[in-house]
């Protein structure tokens, strides 16, 4: 690019530069200012949009992880209500053998113990009333077997039970650490669009904090 630089002085004079011309417009453009304080506010301004844009997609999946661990939340408390009714249930059947049992015992109580003995060691010479009675006696002895582990059973629910709803409100405060942390988030996000070129760390932590959560959640269970 070839162009004859002139200096215009004062009184209608003019000075002609005998350097050597400019080889390109840039350089022209350089030479009298004005270029590079354009390129460096171009890309600040680039750079603060592509910070924004990260952010936002940042926070839109921290947003969906907090979405659904709620939704894990419910399914747990649906699931503790299945457990708790059933567990209702095995207490009504439970306090229902207990009560049979009681009435059972008390009738074997009844019977003499010699005479008892004399049954279960001569059945042969005993009536046959009575050595239905004796068998009857010994299914009686045997079922009590049965309501000692159905409240085995029950101990094991119940701690089960306890165990579950202790993950329930670690899960609860863990979606309400999260959520304030969001919330902090979002305030961070404002101010920082209120700010174009103002710096902050994107909120690739919480997302960190959402997934160590999960896995949280996954171990106690």
């Amino acid at each position: 690019l070839t162009l004859t630089k002139c200096w215009v002085m004062g009184r209608g004079r003019v000075e002609l530069d005998t350097s050597a011309p400019f080889e390109s417009v840039k350089e022209a453009v350089d030479r009298f200012g004005g270029g590079a304080v354009w390129k460096s506010q171009l890309k600040l301004f680039s750079n603060s949009f592509q910070h924004h844009s990260v952010e936002d997609f940042e926070l839109m999946n921290v947003q969906e992880q907090a979405a659904r661990l709620e939704k894990e939340l419910t399914l747990k408390e649906r699931e503790t209500l299945e457990v708790l009714k059933e567990l209702e249930r095995t207490k009504i059947n439970v306090d229902t053998l207990k009560t049979k049992l009681q009435e059972k015992l008390s009738e074997v109580n009844k019977f003499p113990e010699t005479h008892s003995d004399d049954l279960k060691l001569h059945p042969v010479i005993e009536p046959e009333g009575e050595i239905a009675s004796v068998n009857s006696i010994h299914a009686v002895m045997q079922t009590t077997q049965s309501p000692v582990s159905i409240l085995a059973g029950l101990s094991q629910a119940k701690m089960n039970l306890s165990r579950k709803t202790g993950d329930l409100e670690y899960i609860r405060a863990s979606i309400g650490t999260l959520n304030q942390k969001l919330e902090e988030e979002k305030d961070l996000i404002k101010k920082t669009h209120e700010k174009p070129f103002f710096k902050k760390k994107p909120p690739f932590l919480l997302s960190k904090m959402i997934c160590s959560k999960k896995k949280d959640i996954t171990q106690h269970n």
